[in-house]
């Protein structure tokens, strides 16, 4: 981990697409609700098929990119060293890299999108309306990036509430755009 950088760049990872996978289902759902789907099943569906397309998308994307990037940069070192580096701990430390952080470019995501999801499995069991199933899924991706945010604040040692303000509001503005759309559209 410490040789590739590893921990520092998954941690990129994680907040950039999990942020993707809150305001990728946000506008799901939103996309849902204002064409008037009423059926549990059918957001349970969207959520499982969005967490599956942001986990395979984030996976492939990230390992290659990881992989291509980290392979240009053993090449150029063996230029500087006159000799391979094929079986190193340095090439060894680089692939476990590339495949971590393409690991928490799939789950990170995913599991937002899993979760933003599970309102309206307790709409499918009769344990809350749908109308409450909608509110609560943006009340839980809202509280998500506001988590994400509060991160970030964290680690850039700033104004954490900035942070959160920032992630929340665009997370707002996605629900308000969509909203506007709203018999607009086809």
């Amino acid at each position: 981990m410490e040789i590739s950088n590893t921990l520092k760049i998954a941690r990129r990872y994680f907040v950039i697409n999990a942020f993707d996978g809150a305001v990728t289902m946000l506008g799901a759902i939103m996309g849902a609700y204002i064409s008037g789907i009423d059926t549990p099943r059918v957001l349970i569906n969207i959520g499982f098929s969005v967490s599956i397309a942001l986990a395979t998308s984030g996976f492939v994307g990230s390992f290659l990119s990881e992989m291509a990037e980290r392979r240009g940069e053993i090449r150029n070192l063996e230029k500087y060293l006159f000799r391979k580096l094929d079986n190193t701990i340095v090439a060894d430390a680089h692939n476990f890299a590339s495949v971590i952080v393409a690991l928490v470019d799939a789950l990170s995501p995913a599991v937002i999108a899993i979760i933003a999801t599970m309102p309206f499995m307790l709409a499918h069991i009769n344990i809350i309306m749908m109308p409450d199933a909608f509110k609560a899924s943006v009340i839980v991706i809202l509280t998500s990036t506001a988590f994400l945010g509060f991160y970030l604040g964290k680690i850039s040692k700033a104004k954490v509430w900035l942070y959160m303000v920032i992630m929340v509001g665009a997370g707002l503005l996605t629900a308000t755009l969509s909203l506007m759309l709203e018999g607009v559209l086809i």
